[in-house]
């Protein structure tokens, strides 16, 4: 039997890179039950199993997250070096031990609800070769959430439409992968809905 619940808790960073989430309310079934855990002795750990594999754990009473292990591909690879609530959304920093914090992304076209941004290093796509990257991908469609399929992103890109900037950057209007007129398939892929995915190329 399923039995539905809810937690509230605070969020930090630990020392490896991994997301502590806190509880500081549980409910179960709509009924607070942490004052009976206290009173018992019982914690998160002995009344919940979670598939390590998925990136969360629980060590006593702390939910643990690897941010890199549960997000789909593409493979992201990189310690968290910040995290924040902001407006219902957990906001996750990216870096590398020891890196000087960077100043914030700025892409060229802020308005639309859906995109993607890479900025700096090299980015390469088909045969494709960007330098000192400023590429934004636009989902043409804002009105649901982007679907992107990495692994035909070169059909979307096809029937997508670019305007090139004057510093040579890069704006790429990218309709829906599940809109193309062709025969659809059961792959997984990213979807991203009403938020910015912003990533900078190794330099």
């Amino acid at each position: 039997m399923k039995i539905p619940f809810s937690i509230v808790g605070t969020v930090a960073l630990t020392p490896e890179g991994e997301i502590r989430v806190h509880p500081t309310k549980v409910h179960v079934a709509g009924i607070s039950v942490r004052r009976l855990m206290e009173i018992f002795g019982l914690e998160l750990d002995k009344l919940m199993k979670l598939r390590q594999d998925r990136g969360v754990r629980i060590v006593g009473n702390d939910f643990l997250i690897s941010a890199d292990r549960m997000l789909p591909p593409p493979e992201i690879r990189g310690k968290v070096t910040g995290v924040r609530l902001d407006h219902g959304r957990m906001v996750l920093v990216f870096g590398s031990p020891g890196e000087r914090p960077k100043a914030p992304l700025t892409p060229p076209d802020r308005s639309p609800p859906n995109y993607m941004y890479y900025e700096g290093g090299v980015l390469a796509f088909g045969k494709l070769t960007m330098t000192g990257t400023e590429l934004q991908i636009v989902d043409a469609d804002p009105r649901d959430p982007f679907d992107f399929y990495l692994d035909h992103y070169n059909e979307q890109l096809v029937a997508a439409y670019d305007q090139n900037l004057p510093d040579g950057g890069l704006i790429v209007h990218m309709p829906d992968y599940n809109k193309l007129e062709k025969p659809g398939t059961d792959k997984p892929r990213s979807r991203i809905a009403d938020s910015s995915v912003n990533t900078r190329p190794p330099s």
